[in-house]
C-alpha cells in the first residue's frame, strides 16, 4: 500500500469522526442508554436542550418520559415499549409530542433497542436516540443536521405538505419504496407511496386524527415502484407554524413483514397445537392461574371427555377444586400452580382417583403451556396395572423353572457382562452369582480353549458372534473353573435377543451343557491316536537324523583334524593361524547342532548346566543379523540381572537359530525381529491349561515379529516334525518341531502366538535356576603325549582313517589302517609282533566293530579296545552294539582329543 492511500485513508476516517461528533453534538439529536436493572438513564446534553432544560434541573428516567408525554400521545407510545420490552423483536419506534420547559409542544421521534438480556431472557440495557423534528422548520444548517441524523436512521422517514405533495424521504424510505437515493421527489404525491386501498385510510382517518389529536399510529401498506406491498406501522404528525395553521405532515414508518410473519406462524402454531389437543390419544385438562392463585379451567380435549365421562365445556371458567373435588385435599394443585408459575415439569406414574362418575389409575404429567399457564396430560393405566400383576405372576413362574433348570443359563449385556446367572450356572463354573455378576464371559480369564487344545479367541466364541447375528450361535468351549481350577468342557449356544429392562442394548442369552466327561473320553483317545502318529513320526525323523548326523560328523571329524594338524606347525603369531582357529571353531560349532539333532531325534537325556540367556542372545546377535538380512531390523529388550536357567547353551543356540530363520522367511519384504527377555512367576492359576507347566520362577524369552502371521489350522500343526507351509525344497518342517523338544527336554514350555497379518510371538518359559549356583569349571585337559605301540585303525570313511593314521604316526605309534573287517583281520593275521589297541569304527560294511573285536580277540588276546563314532554311545548301549565299559570316542573329534583318548586307554591297568 502507498503512502498516499493511507494518508487518504486516514483522512476519510477522521472525516468521518468529525461527522459523527457534529451529529452528535447536534441540538436537535440526543443519545440515551437506560440500565433497566438498577432504572438508571443516561442521556446527553442535547436532550436536556431539546425540551428546554439544563442538566441537573430535572431527572431523567421512565416517569419524567411519561409525565411529559402529551396526554393524546401517552398510550400508544408506552405500549409500543412494553411490546418490545417483552420481546418484540422490532426496535422502539415512536414519534411523540413532549412538552418544554416554556410550555410548548415539541414532535420528538423516539427510537431504541434492547441490546443485552440476561440468562433468562429479561432486558438488561436498552440504548437509543431521540430527534427533535422542528429542526425541519430552523435554519439551514439546523436542517442540515436534522437531515444527515435522518438519513443514517433504518426507519421510514418523509414530511409533506398539508395537500400531500412529499418535501423529503431519507435514504431507508427511498430504499422501502425502491426508488433511487438520488431520485427527484418534487412531484411525489402521498398517493405515489400508498396502494389505492390503504391510501383512503390514510387521507380519511390518519391525517385528519393526526391534525386533530396530534401524532397518529397505525398500521398501513407502503407501495414499491414494482407495485408490490410492504406491511408498515406508520406515525403521522402534524407540524403547526407560528399562526396556528398546519405548514407539513411527518410520517415515520417501520416494516412489520417481520412482525406480520411471526403473528401468522403464531397463529398457525396456535391451530396445530389446538388440533394436536383435540387428536391426543390422551387425555388433556387446560387451567390458567389465577392473580389469586386459584387454577381456572380453560378446557378439555375430546379425550378427556370420553374418558372421565364428562362434557367439560360446562366447566369453563371454575376452579380446579369445583371441576375434581377429590383433588382439593392432595397435593396435586400445589404441582400445577408450580408448573404454570415456574414451569416445572410434575410426573406421577399413578394417581388414583374415584367420585361419583369414575374410578380408576392414571398417569399425569403437568407442564406449562405459556406464562401463568399449563395442562395436565394424563391417561388411565388401570388396564396396565392388571397386566403388570399377571406380568408379574409370569415372571415368578419362569423365575422358579430358571432356578431349577439343569442347564446352566447366563444373561449377557451387549459387551458380554454377565448380568444373571442360574444356579446350574454358577455350579458348572464354580463361581457364585455374586462373583459371576457384572464379569466378562469367557474372556481370558476363563483360558477358553478349543477341543484340538488352541485357544478360542474372545471374538471367535459363540456369546461373542450372537451379538452380531440373529440366528443361534454353537460351539464346544473349554474352560477353566475359576473356582477349582479345573477345566470344564461346555457345549455353549447363544442367541440374541432384543433390548430388556435391564439392558437397552440387545442383550445375549446362553445356555451352558457340561461335557467334561464326553469330551475327556474324546480327547484321551485322540491323545493316544496323536501319540501313536507322533511316535511314527519321530521314527522317521529318528532314521534320517541318525544317518545325516553320521555321515556328517566323519566329514566335521576331517575337518576339525587336519585343522588342528595345520595350527600345530604354525607359529602362534603366524597371521594364518587366527584363520585355522575361525575353521577349527566353526567345526565345533556344527559338531555342537549335529548332536543336538541326534539328541532331539532320540530324547536322549542331556546334562544342562547354568545358563544366562542374555549372554546367548547378545554373543549370537551379529550372527543372527546375517541370517535374517538387513532388510529386517533386529532389536533386543533384555532385562538386566535376569535369572540364569538350567540348559544346555548350544541347543539354545539352535533355538535362536531356528526361530530367526522362520522369521526371516515370515519377512521377504522386510519387517522388525524382537528378542525380549525377563524372569516371571507363574501363579497356581496362571497354569491352569497348561498340563505340563507347573507354577514356579522362570525366565521368559519371547521372540516376536512383524510377518505373515499364522492362521488356526496352520497354529495347530506348527509343532508336527515336517510340517510347513514352504514350497518344496524351501523347508523341513523341523524349525518348531526341534524348537519344541528342546524346550521340554530342558523343562520348560512353547507358547505360540500368531494372526494372519499381525505377525508371531514364540514364548518360551525355562525354569528359572538357583543363582549362586555356578557352573562347573572344566579341568584343563593335559597336554596329550605319544607312543611306540602297534595301532590297528579300522575306518571305512577314507577320510577319516588318513587322519587317524597321520596323527597316530605324528605322536610316533607304529600304524595299521584297514577299511573294514576283512582288511583288519587280514592285517592282524599278517602282523608277526603285537597290536596294542584296536581303533575302530562301530558301523561299517559287512561287519561291525563288536563282531571285529570278537573276531581279533582269539588273534591278539591282550589288545585293548576303543571304538569311535558318529552316532551316540547310549544309542549303541541300548542296541547292543558296545559291552559296558568298552572306551568310546565321539566324533567329530579334535587330534588332541585324540591323542588323549588313544593314550588314556592304553595306559588303564587291567
Amino acid at each position: 500500500m502507498s503512502i498516499g492511500g493511507g494518508s487518504q485513508q486516514t483522512s476519510g476516517a477522521h472525516a468521518w469522526e468529525d461527522e459523527i461528533r457534529d451529529i452528535l453534538s447536534a441540538r436537535e439529536c440526543a443519545v440515551w442508554s437506560w440500565d433497566l436493572r438498577r432504572n438508571e438513564l443516561r442521556v446527553s446534553d442535547a436532550a436536556y436542550r431539546m425540551l428546554g432544560y439544563e442538566r441537573g434541573e430535572v431527572t431523567p428516567g421512565f416517569d419524567l418520559w411519561k409525565k411529559l408525554l402529551h396526554p393524546d400521545d401517552a398510550g400508544f407510545a408506552v405500549a409500543s415499549f412494553r411490546r418490545h420490552y417483552e420481546g418484540d423483536p422490532q426496535p422502539l419506534l415512536v414519534l411523540v409530542r413532549m412538552r418544554t420547559r416554556q410550555g410548548t409542544w415539541a414532535p420528538i421521534l423516539f427510537r431504541g433497542e434492547i441490546v443485552r438480556r440476561d440468562a433468562n431472557g429479561r432486558p438488561e440495557r436498552m440504548v437509543g436516540m431521540q430527534i427533535d423534528l422542528r429542526a425541519m422548520r430552523s435554519g439551514d444548517d439546523d436542517r442540515a443536521r436534522l437531515a444527515a441524523i435522518l438519513e443514517a436512521t433504518p426507519d421510514f422517514v418523509s414530511t409533506a405538505t398539508a395537500g400531500g405533495r412529499i418535501l423529503y424521504m431519507n435514504r431507508a424510505g427511498r430504499r422501502m419504496i425502491g426508488i433511487e437515493d438520488d431520485a427527484d421527489l418534487s412531484n411525489m404525491l402521498i398517493a405515489d407511496v400508498h396502494p389505492e386501498d390503504a391510501l383512503a385510510a390514510v387521507l380519511s382517518t390518519a391525517v385528519p386524527a393526526a391534525i386533530a389529536r396530534g401524532p397518529y399510529e397505525h398500521e398501513t401498506w407502503l407501495r414499491r415502484r414494482d407495485g408490490t406491498r410492504v406491511p408498515v406501522s406508520q406515525v403521522v404528525m402534524a407540524h403547526r407554524g407560528a399562526n396556528g395553521d398546519v405548514e407539513y405532515l411527518s410520517t415515520v414508518a417501520r416494516d412489520i413483514s417481520d412482525r406480520r410473519r411471526a403473528q401468522q406462524e403464531a397463529r398457525e402454531s396456535e391451530e396445530k397445537f389446538r388440533l394436536i389437543i383435540q387428536s391426543l390419544p390422551m387425555g388433556m385438562l387446560l387451567y390458567r392461574l389465577r392473580e389469586d392463585g386459584a387454577l381456572v379451567f380453560e378446557g378439555a380435549n375430546p379425550e378427556a371427555d370420553r374418558v372421565l365421562l364428562q362434557d367439560h365445556r360446562r366447566f369453563i371458567g371454575k376452579t380446579l377444586e369445583e371441576v375434581f373435588p377429590p383433588l382439593a385435599d392432595t397435593e396435586i394443585p400445589n404441582h400445577y400452580r408450580r408448573a404454570a408459575a415456574e414451569g416445572v415439569t410434575w410426573r406421577t406414574q399413578e394417581v388414583s382417583y374415584k367420585d361419583e362418575r369414575i374410578g380408576g389409575a392414571f398417569e399425569v404429567v403437568a407442564f406449562q403451556t405459556a406464562p401463568r399457564h399449563m395442562a395436565a396430560a394424563f391417561i388411565e393405566i388401570t388396564e396396565r396395572l392388571r397386566s403388570h400383576a399377571a406380568l408379574r405372576r409370569s415372571e415368578e413362574k419362569h423365575r422358579r423353572l430358571f432356578e431349577t433348570m439343569a442347564q446352566g443359563v447366563l444373561h449377557l449385556d451387549d459387551e458380554g457382562r454377565i448380568l444373571l446367572s442360574n444356579p446350574a450356572a454358577s455350579r458348572i463354573l464354580g463361581l457364585p452369582p455374586d462373583r459371576l455378576r457384572g464379569r466378562e464371559a469367557f474372556d481370558d480369564r476363563w483360558l477358553p480353549t478349543r477341543r484340538d487344545g488352541s485357544d478360542f479367541w474372545i471374538e471367535e466364541q459363540p456369546t461373542t458372534r450372537a451379538r452380531g447375528s440373529s440366528a443361534p450361535q454353537h460351539a464346544v468351549l473349554g474352560v477353566v473353573n475359576p473356582g477349582d481350577g479345573q477345566r470344564r468342557w461346555l457345549e455353549v449356544t447363544a442367541v440374541r435377543a432384543g433390548a430388556t429392562d435391564n439392558v437397552e442394548a440387545p442383550a445375549v442369552y446362553v445356555t451352558l451343557l457340561d461335557m467334561t466327561e464326553r469330551v475327556q473320553a474324546e480327547q484321551e483317545r485322540e491323545r493316544l491316536e496323536a501319540q501313536l502318529l507322533h511316535s511314527q513320526k519321530m521314527q522317521a525323523v529318528g532314521r534320517l537324523a541318525g544317518g545325516i548326523a553320521h555321515d556328517f560328523n566323519n566329514i566335521l571329524t576331517a575337518i576339525q583334524g587336519y585343522a588342528d594338524l595345520i595350527r600345530r606347525r604354525l607359529p602362534p603369531d603366524d597371521p594364518i593361524a587366527a584363520d585355522v582357529e575361525q575353521i577349527s571353531r566353526a567345526g565345533q560349532r556344527a559338531a555342537a547342532l549335529t548332536q543336538q539333532l541326534l539328541a532331539f531325534s532320540r530324547k536322549q537325556p542331556i546334562q544342562p548346566r547354568p545358563v544366562d540367556i542374555n549372554r546367548q542372545v547378545e554373543n549370537a546377535r551379529s550372527m543372527l543379523q546375517r541370517l535374517i538380512g538387513e532388510h529386517i531390523d533386529l532389536s533386543l529388550q533384555l532385562t538386566e540381572g535376569l535369572g540364569l536357567v538350567l540348559a544346555d547353551p548350544n541347543q539354545i543356540d539352535q533355538v535362536l537359530l531356528n526361530l530367526s530363520v522362520n522369521a526371516r522367511d515370515a519377512m521377504p519384504s522386510g519387517g522388525k525381529l524382537l528378542f525380549e527377555t525377563r524372569d516371571v512367576m507363574l501363579e497356581p492359576e496362571q497354569c491352569l491349561g497348561y498340563p505340563e507347566l507347573v507354577p514356579g520362577e522362570f525366565v521368559l524369552l519371547s521372540v516376536s515379529d512383524t510377518g505373515s502371521g499364522m492362521d488356526e489350522p496352520v497354529l495347530r500343526q506348527a509343532f508336527e516334525p515336517f510340517f510347513t507351509t514352504k514350497a518344496p525344497g524351501e523347508g523341513t518342517g523341523l524349525g518348531l518341531s526341534t524348537v519344541y523338544g528342546i524346550v521340554r527336554q530342558n523343562g520348560g514350555m512353547v507358547q505360540l502366538r500368531s494372526k494372519p497379518g499381525l505377525g508371531t510371538t514364540v514364548n518360551i518359559y525355562l525354569p528359572r535356576a538357583d543363582s549362586a549356583t555356578a557352573a562347573p569349571s572344566a579341568p584343563s585337559p593335559a597336554e596329550a603325549t605319544g607312543g611306540r605301540e602297534t595301532i590297528l585303525v579300522v575306518e571305512d570313511e577314507e577320510i577319516v582313517r588318513d587322519l587317524a593314521v597321520r596323527v597316530l604316526d605324528l605322536l610316533g605309534y607304529r600304524v595299521l589302517a584297514a577299511n573294514d573287517g576283512e582288511d583288519a583281520e587280514r592285517l592282524c593275521r599278517e602282523h608277526e609282533g603285537r597290536v596294542d589297541l584296536l581303533l575302530s569304527d562301530v558301523v561299517m560294511p559287512g561287519m561291525n566293530g563288536k563282531e571285529l573285536r570278537a573276531r581279533l580277540s582269539a588273534l591278539q588276546p591282550r589288545m585293548r579296545v576303543l571304538f569311535m563314532s558318529g552316532y551316540s554311545e547310549n544309542i549303541f548301549a541300548h542296541r547292543g552294539l558296545i559291552d559296558p565299559g568298552v572306551p568310546f570316542l565321539q566324533k567329530p573329534f579334535s587330534v588332541a582329543s585324540l591323542a588323549r583318548k588313544v593314550r588314556d586307554v592304553l595306559d588303564k591297568e587291567g
